[in-house]
């Protein structure tokens, strides 16, 4: 611990909260095949897969059929949809990531005595197999197919829809599509496909700007039983910022009160990889009166770049407060001091009480005893409230006394730490 006399410290928070970047979603391919019936569906890709990308794959199955889904490339599927359209065939959707790079031919498998009746396979970059809403799924009859709407929390998000028809009529056709969609995949025209009638399924998706609602819809060309599925799935994280400040701290020493010292800098630079959005630049603290900043930080800061935040000590009173710079970059939580020694009338006294602080995580704050002898500090904080830096202004008191202190360190639940080694400090008479 050490002292000071008719001194204040402050403390500024700035706080600072980049969003991560994320890599755009991007189709890159796919493919759809369909049969008059069997167990098995098999279809590859026309170019090379490449690890770490996404797949989705939609099929159209008979009610109730156990899907699996395998690839020659090793990935590994699961069901992120299931809609059943009543008396007629279920539509599944299954995600997975690519294992390894190269060919790749997905099979689904409906299981013994159930059919696959067309399946259709998709490939895209920047996206996770991670579902960012509840997935919506409905099925009715009629030519007009809507899936009901979900709410995406992340820009960029893929989003994905899966339509099927019951094809109980030749030469059905899918005829329309939500504008926002870009069509993927039909199974086919023609008599061959689906039940040897037509086409039965469609995929669409588009990537999101924003956090968003959406409902996918289509329709068809004539009254028929349908499902329609749509879900979101998140981008990939791009790398993130991270945020620096500094010096570790700043000074003002021997300031008048009443009157504002000259302005000091911090400097925050972004020295991580992408941009580093600023939500707020704030004071805060027991003395945040006694301060003031402006900065030319803006709401962002590009790789690389630095902004300036000048600060001004204009002493009020001698009061306690703290700097703490919170982020959610690279490196976390920052603490950043500014010390103002203010000077004023002889007959005001204070002692400043600093310690280290303490190494067991949870701590909450601390507590600060005083005693007018040595081990006479009491079980009273002289503190209304816990400090939550570690210092502590005591202005309570007098010329000529002599005070002793001890600290302990505030947990969860009301559990404190041992105290500190006392220490003592006497105040001259002036």
């Amino acid at each position: 611990m050490d002292f000071l006399k008719r001194c204040s410290m402050s403390i500024v928070f700035l706080v600072i909260l980049p969003c991560f970047a994320t890599a755009n979603p991007a189709f890159i391919q796919s493919a759809s095949a369909s049969q008059v019936r069997g167990s098995f569906l098999n279809k590859a890709f026309v170019a090379n897969v490449t690890a770490g990308h996404l797949l989705i794959v939609g099929v159209f199955v008979d009610t109730g059929a156990p899907v699996t889904i395998t690839d020659t490339a090793g990935s590994s599927f699961s069901q992120a949809s299931q809609q059943t359209v009543t008396g007629d065939h279920d539509a599944d959707v299954f995600v997975g990531i690519v294992k390894s790079s190269g060919p790749d031919t997905i099979t689904s498998n409906a299981g013994a005595r159930r059919n696959t009746y067309a399946m259709a396979i998709h490939e895209y970059s920047g996206a996770t197999a991670t579902l960012d809403s509840t997935v919506a799924s409905a099925q009715g009859t009629g030519t007009s197919l809507a899936s009901g709407p979900i709410n995406t929390q992340t820009a960029g998000d893929l989003i994905f829809a899966w339509f099927t028809n019951s094809s109980t009529f030749k030469n059905e056709q899918f005829t329309s599509l939500a504008t926002s969609y870009t069509r993927r995949e039909l199974s086919g025209t023609g008599t061959t496909q689906c039940f040897s009638y037509s086409n039965c399924i469609e995929s669409a998706d588009f990537v999101s700007t924003n956090a968003q609602a959406t409902n996918a819809t289509a329709g068809i060309n004539v009254s028929d039983g349908w499902s329609a599925s749509v879900l979101a799935l998140q981008p990939i994280p791009g790398p993130p910022p991270a945020a620096t400040v500094t010096p570790a701290s700043l000074s003002f020493n021997s300031q008048p009160l009443g009157s504002s010292s000259a302005g000091q800098i911090f400097t925050l630079t972004n020295t991580g990889a992408s941009t580093l959005a600023i939500s707020s630049i704030t004071l805060s603290g027991e003395s945040a009166n006694e301060f003031s900043q402006s900065n030319t930080c803006g709401s962002s800061l590009a790789v690389g770049s630095s902004c300036l935040i000048t600060v001004i000590f204009s002493p009020i009173q001698n009061h306690l407060a703290a700097i703490l710079v919170t982020t959610n970059a690279l490196n976390g939580q920052q603490s950043n001091r500014l010390l103002g020694v203010a000077t004023g009338p002889p007959s005001q006294h204070y002692v400043v009480v600093t310690w280290m602080a303490s190494a067991t995580p949870g701590v909450t704050g601390y507590n600060v005893f005083r005693g007018s002898a040595s081990s006479a500090e009491g079980t009273t904080p002289i503190g209304s409230t816990l400090a939550t830096v570690q210092a502590y202004v005591d202005g309570g008191v007098s010329a000529g006394q002599t005070y002793f202190y001890e600290v302990t360190a505030a947990g969860p639940n009301g559990v404190s730490s041992l105290r500190s080694n006392e220490v003592s400090a006497t105040i001259p008479t002036p």
